[in-house]
């Protein structure tokens, strides 16, 4: 073998193993970007799970205020019917009261 072809040889020798260097570095970059994508994967989903549970309880709160300022009003409803059937009924036993009185003042007198 010449010195030319000796020197070609090591020329393609040294070229090779620049390229196997090169491939192992973009192997290793490729390596890091997926665990890097990987990554920001999950930290997406982990932000969008927070994010559908701050919505979730946000919806709650406001349906409970929903129903709890429903709910108040019906209570204040029922409440002032109570007081206006116990109005009525104090007026009927008031009544009742006097007729019953007039019929034993009427009674004792002898009328």
């Amino acid at each position: 073998m010449t010195e030319y072809g000796s020197a070609q040889i090591e020329s393609v020798v040294h070229l090779l193993t620049e390229v196997e260097k090169n491939l192992e570095e973009v192997k290793s970059s490729i390596d890091q970007k997926k665990r890097d994508l990987q990554e920001l994967a999950r930290e997406e989903v982990e932000k969008a799970k927070e994010e559908v549970l701050k919505q979730a309880e946000e919806n709650m709160r406001k349906d409970l205020d929903k129903i709890r300022v429903e709910t108040e009003a019906e209570a204040q409803k029922i409440l002032a019917d109570s007081e206006a059937g116990l109005k009525d009924l104090k007026k009927k036993i008031d009544k009742s009261f006097q007729e019953a009185l007039q019929l034993v003042t009427k009674t004792v007198l002898g009328e």
